[in-house]
């Protein structure tokens, strides 16, 4: 059975590549507490979608035009 999707609009922030991750590491290593914390997890999230692309929500794009 075939997997049904749903288009989005949304806009691409980044492809996620490793050099991307990478940046986030460097980045993460200024930060401290749970800031650093936080970007780490958000790595180990991205570091599994290599590959993919990094889409802001569509709301985000709305908050910013008005």
């Amino acid at each position: 059975m075939k997997k049904k999707t749903s288009l989005k609009i949304g806009r691409v922030k980044a492809k996620i590549t490793s050099d991307f991750i990478i940046d986030l590491y460097d980045q993460a290593q200024l930060l401290e507490g749970d800031e650093r914390e936080a970007l780490l997890a958000t790595i180990d999230v991205l570091r599994e979608h290599i590959g993919e692309l990094l889409v802001a929500d569509p709301q985000d794009i709305i908050d910013t035009m008005t």
